[in-house]
């Protein structure tokens, strides 16, 4: 999304930068004072727009330590946090949502619960992505990958010593930015 912001967030700058005088405009005194208003305005929401998709960022954080999913959201630093408990999840989702023709086919990763309504965690536009990162939450968290018509998967009994000490002392962090998630 960082690329497709870009050049709206360039255009505000760039209009913004003409409402205040920095860029000369050869026919400034033509225009009415409402079209500056106008200028101003759209410049703002260009600029606002564009930021917010080159600069807007989601984290997910799953904290085994202290048994937390910690979602949040924000432009470069989280500025928005949610947390929801661990101990109401028995397995780890991993679904299909079939695209239409303005949307590609996506592949939810999120937590079961074990009342109530699933944890989204991510989703990405191909299945090897979503599959790695749906392997790499449940052997974080010992849980079984459930897939609607398939079989359960236990992965959790394969982590090692090694890989609880990558994930940070309990701590993994996952980004869902564009379609792919980092640990």
């Amino acid at each position: 999304m960082a690329g497709f912001g870009l050049p709206f967030f360039a255009a505000g700058i760039f209009v913004i930068l003409t409402v205040s005088g920095v860029i000369p405009v050869s026919n400034a005194s033509d225009m009415p004072r409402w079209g500056w208003l106008a200028m101003a305005a759209m410049g703002l929401v260009f600029t606002g727009v564009g930021g917010t998709l080159v600069f807007g960022r989601a984290w997910t954080t799953l904290d085994v330590t202290h048994h937390f999913v910690i979602k949040q959201w924000g432009l470069l630093i989280p500025l928005r946090e949610r947390t929801y408990p661990l101990t109401g999840y028995s397995a780890v989702t991993l679904g299909f949502v079939r695209g239409d023709s303005d949307t590609a086919d996506t592949f939810p990763v999120g937590l079961k619960a074990q009342h109530g309504s699933s944890l989204p965690l991510c989703s990405f536009t191909t299945y090897a992505d979503s599959r790695a990162c749906a392997i790499a939450v449940a052997r974080h968290l010992h849980l079984e990958i459930t897939r609607p018509g398939l079989q359960h998967a236990r992965l959790g009994g394969r982590i090692g010593a090694s890989g609880r000490g990558r994930a940070g002392g309990g701590i993994n962090r996952l980004g869902c930015s564009g379609g792919r998630a980092t640990q």
